[in-house]
């Protein structure tokens, strides 16, 4: 199959390959990775100098492929801090929401009753977050016995 892109998709495409390698490998070991992404995008990555993006990469010798260069990765940094943020926030309620719900003991009760109070302990925990951040969570250490 050949697909046919201009430019600017090359560019899009790329940024895309690049972004969601980053997400699936950027917290893995190198022995780890989930080498498809890798590989899908080195070969995006080999093709960036015939689209005139040839800045966008670097050559490794050792590993015979292209890659994406510090300065391009550093372009994208901005995206993934943004999407690292959302995750956190959403996670951050997610998980105390269900924490205090599951205390309350509606994880015993229906699963309506729980999805219920979940959803009551999320709005707060938003607008708690939204309004101080992290400033009044605090984290309890166990008393030495």
């Amino acid at each position: 199959m050949q697909i046919d892109l201009t430019k600017e998709q090359y560019r899009h495409m790329l940024d895309m390959l690049c972004l969601g390698e980053w997400t699936a490998n950027g917290v893995r070991l190198y022995e780890d990775r989930l080498t498809c992404y890798d590989d899908m995008l080195r070969t995006f990555c080999a093709h960036a100098e015939a689209f005139g993006f040839g800045d966008l990469v670097s050559y490794d010798a050792e590993a015979a492929a292209y890659y994406p260069n510090d300065a391009y990765e550093q372009e994208m940094r901005p995206i993934v801090d943004q999407y690292n943020n959302a995750v956190f926030w959403q996670e951050l309620v997610n998980r105390m929401a269900a924490k205090e719900a599951l205390q309350a003991g509606y994880g015993f009760l229906s699963e309506e009753a729980y999805t219920r109070a979940k959803s009551q302990a999320e709005l707060a925990y938003e607008q708690e977050f939204k309004q101080n951040g992290l400033r009044h969570v605090q984290v309890a250490k166990p008393k030495n016995d």
